[in-house]
């Protein structure tokens, strides 16, 4: 009896244990996350970056400066659609000038996702209107060149333009991608960024609980590594690195707002596994 009372305290001690790590993770990264997302019965995810990004976005007084938002319904959210196009339909964009004018499609957007079943994604780098139109001008005398183009891009011309992510000087935020809902993962991909002195312009939790932390000069994110959480992946081509748990996205675009089910992280994980095979 004794003995049997001694394992029960060890076990509960234990148990206990695990739950104040597990509660003081959770603390960590609830502390560091600034989104509104909202967990719906029908188990769908809601994701309301609005206000986080009206807070970073800077239009100036150039009149050339804009912010490229679009509403995509991706193929892995709609089982069924078959997309050629990066395996999504992009239905949507909106180039604002103004804070005012962003403001006022808020809701527009928000119906539109919802009706959809897409996803409004905005890029935090702002872009210039005058290389916008440059970049459409040549995308529309490409098409006019290649049909299998036309075909495939016809009326995304601008999109396509304004889309168009650039490793540049004038576009300094990025943002790292933690494709893993293990909070041990998030935790260790945190700290990496503090001991590195980064402060993010804001982190949100992504539809399948991993996190987007953005951040403000993607020359310092170059710098991180990840390896603990990756492992070496420097012997493996690009298409492998896409895949891993942690990656730094250059110039790509950010969730703005969402409200659909999760697909989880399994394929994603068993690409990775299949590649990395020995």
């Amino acid at each position: 009896n004794n003995l049997t009372n001694f394992v029960i305290k060890i076990y509960s001690y234990m148990v206990i244990k695990e739950s104040v790590i597990k509660n003081a993770l959770r603390k960590t990264i609830k502390e560091f996350i600034e989104e509104d997302r909202i967990e719906h019965n029908d188990g769908s995810v809601e994701i309301d970056n609005f206000e986080i990004v009206y807070e970073q976005l800077s239009f100036g007084n150039d009149n050339d400066t804009l912010y490229f938002v679009q509403i995509v319904k991706r193929d892995k959210d709609n089982p069924g659609q078959k997309s050629q196009f990066y395996a999504a339909q992009y239905l949507k964009e909106y180039y604002f000038k103004s804070l005012d004018e962003f403001k006022s499609k808020e809701n527009e957007i928000k119906q539109l996702c919802q009706s959809l079943n897409a996803r409004a994604y905005i890029y935090m780098n702002p872009r210039s209107e005058k290389i916008v139109n440059k970049w459409t001008q040549i995308n529309l005398q490409r098409m006019e060149k290649h049909r299998d183009m036309k075909y495939k891009y016809q009326g995304n011309a601008k999109a396509l333009a304004a889309g168009r992510s650039f490793d540049d000087i004038t576009r300094p935020i990025c943002f790292i991608d933690v494709d893993s809902n293990d909070e041990n993962d998030i935790k260790q991909v945190m700290n990496i960024i503090k001991q590195a002195n980064i402060k993010p312009l804001f982190t949100y939790r992504s539809l399948n609980n991993g996190i987007h932390i953005v951040l403000p000069n993607k020359e310092d994110a170059k710098k991180l590594d990840f390896t603990s959480i990756n492992g070496d992946l420097s012997k493996y081509s690009k298409r492998v690195q896409m895949n891993a748990k942690v990656g730094v996205e250059i110039d790509k675009p950010c969730i703005l707002y969402a409200k659909l089910i999760p697909q989880g992280y399994q394929k994603q994980q068993n690409r990775f596994n299949k590649w990395t095979k020995n």
